[in-house]
């Protein structure tokens, strides 16, 4: 499976079934970002550091079992017309 191409669905099972961590998927999200985001500009402010820390604490909680729901340590972005602390809104 190439992580960065993976569906909702099959990153969703894969952090699930623990064959990927919520951490190598977001790994392999950044890396394409950064492949492409120059020509593009689509993502304006981007908190790794935060989203590093995130899919961390997604890979413990699994690791406990506790699993907040189906999209439990998917990486997501967030659209930047909503304001969000810290980050820059268009």
């Amino acid at each position: 499976m190439d992580i960065a191409f993976a569906s909702t669905i099959e990153l969703a099972t894969a952090i699930s079934a623990r064959r990927i961590s919520a951490a190598e998927a977001l790994d392999a999200h950044l890396a394409q970002i950064d492949r492409g985001n120059g020509a593009v500009n689509a993502i304006v402010t981007l908190d790794r550091e935060g989203a590093r820390e995130r899919a961390r604490q997604a890979d413990v909680a699994l690791a406990r079992g506790d699993a907040l729901g189906p999209l439990h340590g998917v990486p997501f972005t967030l659209k930047d017309t909503h304001d969000t602390a810290g980050m820059k809104t268009t």
